[in-house]
């Protein structure tokens, strides 16, 4: 699409559009370059449908906005999670958590595995009591919570040795 004089013009009676739409809302991963390469191609759009010339920059501002407006769409919906382009990648565990995720709800994932792996190498006896303190927040705290809590602490940090 080569840029001809009429077209320079009426980019530059856009621009202030652009920036307002460009303030206003915020793409994921788009810089203010792909929102003017965006912006080139709408124009191009609407001055290729032989709008008239009065009618161009209302056409315009409409049909950007509902451009960005579904690029947003895109960008939010559950649906196209596979598309969102960062992610976290923990290599001792090769685990990948979406960054766009709510962090919390990856935390309490983590958390979950954790605690499971943990709760596999408790004994029989140990397993019980782990679960009446959970159930129970006033189970007395003496030696064998004790002991409970050295294995838990010694299972999260694991020495180098």
């Amino acid at each position: 699409m080569p840029e001809t004089k009429q077209f320079k013009i009426w980019f530059k009676a856009v621009l202030p559009i652009i920036h307002r739409y460009w303030k206003l809302y915020y793409l994921n991963l788009w810089e203010y370059d792909d929102w003017l390469q965006e912006a080139r191609i709408i124009l191009h759009q609407v001055i290729s449908l032989k709008t008239p010339e009065q009618q161009i920059i209302a056409h315009f501002s409409v049909k950007f906005k509902c451009h960005i407006l579904d690029s947003l769409r895109r960008q939010d919906t559950a649906k196209r999670k596979a598309n969102r382009q960062e992610y976290l990648v923990l290599d001792d565990e090769n685990i990948n958590i979406d960054l766009s995720v709510d962090y919390l709800v990856a935390e309490q994932t983590i958390c979950k595995e954790l605690f499971y792996n943990f709760f596999d190498k408790l004994t029989e006896k140990e397993a019980i009591f782990l679960k009446q303190i959970i159930t129970d927040p006033t189970t007395p705290k003496d030696a064998k919570f004790r002991r409970l809590k050295r294995k838990l602490i010694s299972n999260l940090y694991p020495s180098d040795s």
